[in-house]
């Protein structure tokens, strides 16, 4: 038995280490501030000219804004370092961005172009309010890229003047499947034996299996002893 369970925990131990290798290899950038990731090829851009934007905060673990002190509203942008996609591939954006002091809302747009200017920040892949007060809150989307190329990822804020601090804390981009919904969480069949037909309902899932929010149409087939029905 001590033998059965000392291979039970090893094959575990397998798959666990086959899992996370296949995550890191999958995964194209990453900087996690809460991990002593060191901040090496990043810039900032003044949209507003005020003197203050991003910097790396050791004590609060992240890339800041400091809008505590600001006279001007934020207009702000943070480039990370380019790193290299392959086109025709899905991709899962990740990031958390906290918030400390504020009294308003803090806008966070998270776009992807081939260089760290915003006028090069083509595609837009989020837009977030963030009203926390003081939190944390992480989000995940789903990104298709058309084009192989080195791309930088930017993150803008549009807050008003004076309204407190706010921390990415991490961000990254890894290789993806395509996008495969969640099981549907509810289906019912109804029969009508009159008509001879059935009516079957159900609630879409609203994220995917990896946790993403699904926000492009889903089409449904229905087989029947593995025939296309409807």
């Amino acid at each position: 038995m001590k033998r059965k369970n000392n291979f039970v925990a090893l094959l575990l131990s397998l798959l666990i280490a086959n899992l996370s290798f296949a995550q890191e290899s999958n995964m194209l950038f990453t900087a996690d501030f809460n991990d002593g990731y060191i901040a090496e090829g990043w810039t900032t851009y003044d949209g507003n000219g005020d003197g203050v934007t991003w910097s790396i905060n050791e004590q609060l673990n992240g890339y800041i804004y400091d809008g505590m002190t600001t006279k001007s509203d934020a207009n702000d942008w943070l480039f990370t370092p380019s790193f290299d996609v392959q086109g025709g591939k899905s991709y899962i954006l990740s990031f958390t961005i906290a918030q400390r002091g504020a009294y308003g809302v803090d806008n966070i747009v998270v776009s992807y172009g081939q260089s760290a200017t915003p006028q090069d920040m083509q595609y837009v892949v989020a837009e977030e309010a963030y009203n926390m007060v003081a939190g944390m809150s992480a989000r995940r989307y789903r990104v298709y890229v058309e084009h192989d190329g080195s791309y930088v990822l930017g993150i803008n804020l549009a807050a008003a003047a004076g309204n407190g601090i706010v921390s990415l804390k991490s961000i990254s981009f890894m290789e993806s499947d395509a996008c495969t919904p969640q099981a549907v969480p509810a289906m019912v069949a109804n029969m009508n034996s009159v008509d001879q037909t059935v009516k079957i309902e159900w609630y879409n899932p609203k994220k995917d299996v990896d946790n993403v929010l699904i926000g492009d149409k889903m089409d449904a087939h229905v087989y029947l002893d593995n025939e296309l029905v409807a």
